[in-house]
């Protein structure tokens, strides 16, 4: 498993450079830079409050470190999570393009645009997202009950990884479902029946994104891919799944 996980991500780098598809980068490159613009105001007005760790008010010393360590921990973990929300839901209809334009270049399908095909893909996505959003919420309230009858409090970290990493691999999954005209009853379908790659896509999804700032612009379109070049292997249609560096040099 673990080899093929490697041979997977070697494989999607080989073909990035095979394809010259270097430009799937450019958008989350541009989330990337207004984060690190927007990070690097905020720690300049967080090393101005640290000025007030300590205070003396008609005598008093009053020591406020803890809790604006605090405040500016939570600060920076929401402002990463927002970049992540906006990384692969505003971004989402390039990462649906992108995985379109590599399914044609490794299966030489072709895929029709259309108005109305456009329309019931938003509808789908929409569908698709409160149904997952839902799920999700029900998964984590049953660990939260469990955990109210069982001493399981040490594996609480492990299981909200595991959920929320099925339904990022989920999502990415999504991009060729929808693509290969999944319904979303059939695309729930094919996500649970092939969980452990929506586990191993959302878990190195989270994982990459955790590098700090490159993670930001590598994560989203190269899981992007990952998952695409994965749906094929899984459907049989790619003849040649893990290209040697030789032929990924071949034009």
């Amino acid at each position: 498993m673990i080899g093929s996980i490697f041979k997977s991500i070697q494989s999607t780098f080989l073909n990035i450079h095979k394809f010259g598809m270097y430009w799937v980068f450019i958008p989350s490159f541009i989330v990337w830079l207004i984060y690190f613009l927007i990070l690097l105001n905020s720690e300049s007005v967080f090393e101005g409050i640290h000025a007030y760790d300590q205070i003396s008010i008609f005598g008093w010393e009053i020591k406020l470190e803890t809790y604006i360590s605090g405040v500016e921990w939570f600060y920076f973990f929401i402002l990463f999570e927002l970049f992540k929300f906006v990384a692969l839901t505003l971004l989402s209809p390039f990462h649906a393009y992108i995985s379109e334009i590599y399914d044609q270049k490794l299966t030489g399908n072709q895929f029709k645009f259309s108005f109305l095909r456009m329309l019931e893909d938003l509808f789908r996505g929409l569908v698709i997202s409160i149904t997952a959003f839902s799920l999700e919420m029900l998964f984590t309230g049953f660990w939260l009950i469990l955990n109210l009858f069982l001493p399981l409090e040490f594996f609480t970290p492990l299981a909200f990884m595991l959920i929320s990493s099925f339904f990022f691999g989920f999502a990415f999954f999504d991009f060729s479902l929808e693509r290969h005209e999944y319904g979303v009853l059939s695309a729930w379908n094919y996500a649970f029946q092939k969980a452990s790659s929506c586990f191993w896509i959302g878990a190195l999804f989270s994982i990459i994104m955790y590098i700090p700032h490159a993670g930001i612009i590598i994560a989203p379109p190269l899981i992007t891919l990952l998952a695409t070049q994965r749906f094929l292997i899984l459907k049989g249609k790619e003849k040649n799944p893990f290209p040697t560096l030789k032929e990924s040099n071949t034009p």
